[in-house]
Order: structure tokens, then sequence, then C-alpha cells
């Protein structure tokens, strides 16, 4: 959904049917979100525009619980996958595996300036 004003809101159409999307991080005008196994596939969506979306493969088919941004890229967060719990992306379409510090039930990920 989308809003103008955080009072009228407006039903958009997913990129992916009735996937469950878990998070949504924008940089500039470009939107991406991404889902976890209670909607299969495992996949992103991306928009210029939150209005219109074009579904995105994921590396790796995890429970992606979080995307956030720092400016520059994207950077999601899964709670499953055994040693690529995290994933990077410059444009919110091509999307890389990143090995993962520990197989922990990642939930969040938070930026501040010069961390990730």
């Amino acid at each position: 959904m989308t809003s103008p004003d955080g009072i009228t809101w407006t039903e958009r159409t997913s990129a992916s049917g009735s996937t469950w999307w878990t998070s949504v991080a924008s940089i500039g005008p470009q939107v991406v979100a991404v889902s976890d196994t209670n909607g299969a596939p495992y996949v992103g969506m991306y928009s210029p525009d939150a209005i219109s979306w074009t579904q995105s493969t994921l590396p790796a088919t995890n429970n992606w619980r979080c995307v956030r941004n720092n400016l520059s890229t994207y950077v999601a967060v899964s709670d499953s996958g055994v040693g690529n719990r995290v994933m990077t992306s410059t444009d919110g379409i091509n999307w890389a595996s990143q090995v993962s510090a520990a197989d922990n039930a990642w939930k969040e990920v938070v930026w501040g300036p010069g961390v990730i």
C-alpha cells in the first residue's frame, strides 16, 4: 500500500502474489522488499515508485527478515541458512550472498555513520 499523507492509503499489487513481505527499504526513489518462507518462493521485489513492482531473485532461499540501506548499499539479514545469512545489493535488483559471521537468527540490521 502507498499513502501520500499516512492517512489515505491505496492498495498496490505486489510482484509475487501472496508472498509474505517482511521488510522494505529505499535508496532515493528505488524501493526494495524481501520475503520469508511463509510465502514461496523466496523472492525480493523492487520499484522505482512504490507503485509498480518487479520481482527479483535472491541468492539464497532463506527467511529474509530485514533489509536496510546505508545510502549506497542495501543489506538484508536472515534467520535461516548456513553461512549465507547476509546479502547485499547496490541497486536493489541484483543481490550477492555474503558469508555471515555466525548462523544466528538475525532479525534486524541497523546502519550508523561508517557502520552497517
